[in-house]
């Protein structure tokens, strides 16, 4: 039987078929897949660009809106750090008014007070309390009140400026972080991605795009940023705290002006009360200085008088003298001479002359009583003028004193 022969190690007819039909169906089908791949990338790069769009349109619109709202805060911060400096300025002024007030009240104390001292060098009588010492006392009391009170009031314009500038301080701070994230915020709205920094920052990292996310540079939100109501209320309440020093500033200026007009009403109710009791007090003294010259003039003449009826008195006395001598040598004579015993009679002239004796003896002794009394008046009349002139001195140096004080309280209580 013949030997069979073999061809070669082959694929058969309908194996090359069967391969050529699968490798087009294989072709086909990656085909078809790489169509539908395309397709597919295509929507999604699409779909990716839509989205990332409406992102960055919605994060424009979320950073304008941002930036309004820190636009309104930061204008509601000016309004209240303008109002709040302005009050602060119109507060500077008035601590400047009560500090000259204060300062005013030295003159009229030194006044009241240079007065009592200067009146404490009267002397006797006129050392008296009177409605003018009552007055400078109640006004060194007035004017130290008044002091007292407008120091107050200074003190409270003081630490209210203090507090004024602190609330500024915060409102400041915080304008100048507005003003920073404004500055931020709009450079951020106006990056896009044609900008310079954009195409910059996608060349640099455009080997980074295959790397994981958690390998991002991109800072994440932290938990101890502020929330926006956080950053809200602490704009709020800033612009609350300055509203209420603001408020305070304004009642505190009311109360000012209150305390300073009613001070210097009272100072110049008082000043008016003392030189009103002063005046009165001069023209009392010098009514009773003018009646006691009066007096003095009066004794004078009245002493005038008496050393002339003394005069007269001790002339009388002197006048009675020979009468009495003649009375007593007719007596002698008649009672010695007459011859006795018929013709020394005890007739009405010896009885006569007897009583003119007696006459004579008892108007010595009665103008000797008179002389005394005189005298004695006299001495009388020189002390009451000595007293009177005293008294005149007094009133004189007192007038001095008063109208020293009279100088010295010539002043006006200005208003402040």
């Amino acid at each position: 039987m013949a030997n069979v022969i073999q061809g070669p190690n082959t694929f058969t007819v309908e194996e090359w078929h069967a391969s050529n039909s699968a490798k087009l169906n294989r072709a086909e089908f990656q085909r078809n897949n790489a169509k539908n791949l395309i397709e597919q990338t295509q929507q999604i790069i699409a779909e990716r660009q839509e989205q990332t769009e409406k992102g960055q349109r919605d994060v424009e619109q979320r950073l304008g809106q941002r930036i309004d709202s820190v636009k309104f805060w930061h204008s509601e911060l000016s309004r209240q750090l303008t109002a709040l400096n302005n009050e602060t300025a119109q507060l500077d002024a008035y601590k400047r008014r009560l500090e000259a007030a204060v300062a005013g009240c030295k003159q009229p104390l030194d006044a009241a007070e240079q007065c009592l001292h200067n009146r404490s060098n009267r002397v006797n009588i006129d050392l008296v309390h009177d409605n003018v010492q009552k007055q400078l006392l109640t006004e060194v009391q007035v004017v130290n009140g008044v002091s007292a009170m407008l120091s107050r009031a200074l003190e409270q314009v003081i630490e209210q400026i203090r507090c004024n500038r602190s609330s500024a301080y915060h409102l400041s701070a915080d304008l100048k972080d507005k003003d920073q994230t404004l500055t931020i915020d709009n450079e951020a709205l106006s990056q896009n991605n044609l900008s310079v920094q954009a195409v910059n920052r996608i060349e640099r990292r455009l080997s980074e795009l295959t790397l994981a996310r958690q390998q991002s540079s991109v800072p994440k939100i932290n938990t101890t940023w502020t929330t926006p109501g956080d950053w809200q209320a602490y704009s709020e309440n800033g612009i609350a705290k300055a509203e209420e020093e603001l408020q305070h500033s304004l009642r505190l200026r009311s109360a000012v002006d209150e305390i300073i007009s009613c001070g210097t009403e009272d100072l110049r109710k008082q000043k008016t009360a003392t030189d009103n009791a002063l005046r009165q007090r001069l023209e009392d003294v010098n009514l009773a200085k003018s009646n006691l010259e009066g007096e003095r003039s009066e004794i004078l003449e009245q002493i005038n008088q008496i050393c002339g009826q003394i005069s007269s008195t001790e002339s009388a006395i002197k006048a009675k003298n020979a009468p009495k001598s003649v009375a007593e040598e007719r007596t002698r004579s008649r009672a010695t001479n007459r011859p006795a015993p018929v013709e020394l009679c005890r007739d009405a002239v010896q009885y006569r002359l007897m009583d003119e004796l007696e006459d004579i003896h008892s108007s010595v002794l009665e103008l000797n009583d008179k002389l005394h009394q005189l005298k004695f008046q006299l001495n009388a009349l020189n002390r009451a003028e000595l007293d009177v002139s005293e008294d005149i001195s007094v009133k004189t140096q007192s007038l001095e004193i008063d109208n020293a004080c009279v100088a010295i309280r010539v002043f006006d209580i200005k208003s402040y």
